[in-house]
C-alpha cells in the first residue's frame, strides 16, 4: 500500500521510502542511502523497539540496506530477533526488534 509517497511495511509497523539525496533535499542523486521512516504505527513492532519518524534504517542484521526492497528482503531472511542499524539526525546507533 502506498501512503505519503512511501511504502507501508505492515510487518514492521512503518511507512517508509528509499532515501536519496534528491528525496532528502540534500542533492540531486537518486542512489539509495537507506530507508527513511515517514510514519510509524503506535505500539507496533518498530515503535516498541524505539524507532521513530525521521529515523533512517541503514542495515538489517549488519547487512547494508539502501532501498525499501533491500530492507524487506533482509527482514524476510531474519529470525525472531533482528538488529536494525539506524541514523537519527547525525547520531548512529542500533536497536533490536523482537518478533
Amino acid at each position: 500500500m502506498e501512503r505519503f509517497g512511501g511504502q507501508e511495511i505492515v510487518s514492521l509497523g512503518v511507512v517508509a521510502m528509499t532515501a536519496t539525496p534528491e528525496s532528502l533535499g540534500t542533492g540531486t542523486g537518486t542512489e539509495g542511502l537507506g530507508v527513511y521512516i515517514l510514519d510509524i504505527t503506535p505500539n507496533g513492532l518498530a515503535a516498541r523497539a524505539g524507532l521513530a519518524r525521521g529515523d533512517m534504517i541503514v542495515a538489517v542484521n549488519r547487512q547494508p540496506v539502501r532501498t525499501v526492497d533491500a530492507m524487506v528482503a533482509e527482514l524476510g531472511k531474519a529470525g525472531r530477533a533482528v538488529r536494525i542499524d539506524l541514523q537519527r539526525g547525525k547520531e548512529r546507533g542500533f536497536t533490536t526488534l523482537r518478533r
